[in-house]
């Protein structure tokens, strides 16, 4: 080397820092990343059962989730437009008042 290209930039280049200077990663303070590691170590112990049960509510959807992207093609389904059509005049000939004459009546 001649000199032209200072050692922190050179370093910087080897270890693909990108924006970051030598100094700003020699002088990083570690413990506020301790500090949060430590703080989400308590959490498990922590948590009151609200909020469990809507982790296990979480972790359900993302189950249903991942196995719904098993299913392809849905949007073109044969005879799509006769299912609907069908279903339209199932809701119009279908008579809902029996269930509020049912509701009623219990």
């Amino acid at each position: 080397m001649d000199g032209s290209i200072k050692i922190d930039d050179v370093v910087a280049e080897l270890l693909k820092f990108g924006t970051l200077k030598v100094s700003e990663v020699a002088g990083f303070n570690v413990d506020l990343v301790k500090e949060l590691a430590r703080t989400m170590e308590k959490l498990p112990t922590s948590l009151d059962e609200s909020t469990k049960e809507l982790e296990d509510a979480g972790l359900g959807w993302n189950e249903l989730r991942k196995k719904s992207e098993a299913v392809e093609g849905v949007t073109n389904l044969p005879q799509k437009e006769a299912y609907f059509t069908a279903l339209g005049k199932y809701e119009t000939i279908f008579n809902f008042d029996v269930f509020g004459k049912v509701d009623k009546a219990l």
